[in-house]
């Protein structure tokens, strides 16, 4: 899955025509000339030097290694083999590439992929690293927190922190929320659901990041990085951490926040 487009090149080559030497060099000819190098520059293709992430595709959906959390699973969660990794991605592409099925990076032409029990193939599956003798876990990328939004509120007496609310219409969402969210409009709830998630601090320093949402069973995972500074503020601190979620990948299964707390220093 192309992650990142480091750099772009123009692969052509512009063809200048020499001078002429001649008296008979018309000013025709030198139209000729440029017309024909213009149409030679639109029919090139643009290509990419692409930095791909570890992933491995299948029916449709690109899955990703999470590096927040432990990805080796042992062999009595494999389920059945979903297929086997047929191509390997090239460093440059067009920029208009579409990764086919049974691609991978980070795992060799031939590793088996399966199901993991008692998880939707349609939000993880499991790849086998043959190099390593493991079988990791891998995510569906579009399930990750690609929209999510984290803005400091005020405190909210009614909560015991940390809290998660789940708002399924518009109409739901409180005033504020309406203002700090606006992203999140009638239109949005079309197609997608939105949970809250609500974190008290003892310090302002202290800040978040969503890593990943797959789902587990019965419950969606939405995983959040906290990370402590060597020196914080006095300050009491409140969070709202917002993740959108589609209806479809939803399908009325509870939200469970899990927080990950790295220290920034050494010890």
């Amino acid at each position: 899955m192309r992650r990142i487009l480091a750099i772009t090149l123009l692969c052509i080559t512009v063809l200048l025509s020499s001078c002429a030497t001649s008296v008979g060099h018309t000013d025709d000819t030198v139209r000729d000339s440029q017309t024909h190098t213009a149409e030679s520059v639109t029919e090139e293709e643009i290509f990419a030097l692409v930095d791909w992430m570890i992933f491995v595709r299948y029916n449709g959906r690109s899955y990703t290694r999470d590096f927040s959390e432990p990805a080796v699973i042992s062999e009595n969660q494999i389920g059945e083999m979903l297929g086997r990794v047929e191509q390997n991605p090239p460093t440059m592409v067009p920029v208009d590439y579409e990764e086919p099925d049974l691609l991978s990076f980070g795992y060799r032409i031939g590793a088996p992929f399966y199901e993991i029990k008692d998880v939707n193939p349609a939000y993880e599956i499991a790849v086998y690293d043959t190099g390593a003798g493991e079988y990791h876990r891998l995510q569906y990328t579009d399930y990750l927190p690609n929209r999510t939004q984290i803005v400091r509120c005020g405190l909210l007496a009614d909560y015991n922190y940390p809290a998660v609310r789940l708002f399924e219409t518009y109409d739901a969402l409180p005033k504020d929320h309406k203002e700090q969210f606006p992203a999140y409009d009638e239109l949005f709830f079309r197609d997608n659901v939105l949970a809250v998630m609500y974190l008290e601090e003892g310090s302002g320093s202290v800040s978040h990041s969503v890593t990943g949402v797959h789902r587990v069973g019965e419950t969606i995972e939405i995983n959040i990085r906290r990370e402590i500074p060597e020196v914080g503020t006095c300050d009491m601190a409140y969070w709202a951490i917002a993740a959108a979620i589609s209806r479809e990948d939803w399908d009325g299964a509870a939200i469970v926040p899990v927080i990950y707390t790295h220290q920034l220093w050494s010890e």
